[in-house]
C-alpha cells in the first residue's frame, strides 16, 4: 500500500445574497436550469479563491466572501 496522496476533485458553491434578493445562473446545457454558482477548484487552488473566481466566471459579479456554511468530505472506498 502506498503513502502517496491520491487527487480528489474539490468543487465549491457559492450563496450570494443582496438584501432579500439571490444570485442564480441559468445552465442551458442541462434542461435549462436555475442553480447557485458553482464549480470545480483547480489543483492547490484554495476553495475560498475558487468560490471568488467561479462566481466571477459564470456571473461577472465580484462578491465577497462573508463566511464558509458547510465543508463535506466523502471518500470513495478502494
Amino acid at each position: 500500500m502506498s503513502d502517496d496522496a491520491i487527487p480528489t476533485p474539490h468543487f465549491v458553491k457559492a450563496i450570494v445574497r443582496q438584501d432579500d434578493r439571490f444570485l442564480l445562473v441559468h445552465e442551458r446545457r442541462f434542461d435549462q436550469t436555475w442553480h447557485l454558482p458553482a464549480g470545480r477548484a483547480m489543483l492547490g487552488e484554495p476553495l475560498v479563491e475558487a468560490a471568488l473566481r467561479e462566481t466571477r466566471e459564470e456571473t461577472g459579479v465580484p462578491i465577497v466572501l462573508d463566511g464558509i456554511i458547510r465543508v463535506e468530505h466523502s471518500p470513495h472506498p478502494e
